[in-house]
């Protein structure tokens, strides 16, 4: 089911309409649909010890990446 394209459909291949999924393939860009999602303004309150863990072709490299660097940008 992996290969199905286009990955709209996919879902339809497991049996079951997965909301979630559908929504996040219609906003493939960066647009207000991810606002909700994005975590790295929150990360400014971290006061505990954190573990990002990611690999070079882990599909949240770039999130990994961006909290880790917010992290440090902003530890006292």
């Amino acid at each position: 089911m992996y290969r199905h394209l286009p990955l709209l459909e996919w879902d339809q291949r497991v049996g079951a309409e997965i909301v979630w999924m559908r929504d996040s393939v219609k906003h493939p860009e960066r647009d207000d649909y991810w606002r909700d999602f994005d975590i790295v303004g929150e990360l400014k309150q971290t006061v505990t010890p954190n573990l990002i863990v990611s690999g070079w072709y882990d599909i949240f490299l770039d999130q990994a990446l961006r909290y880790s660097a917010s992290i440090r940008e902003h530890a006292s």
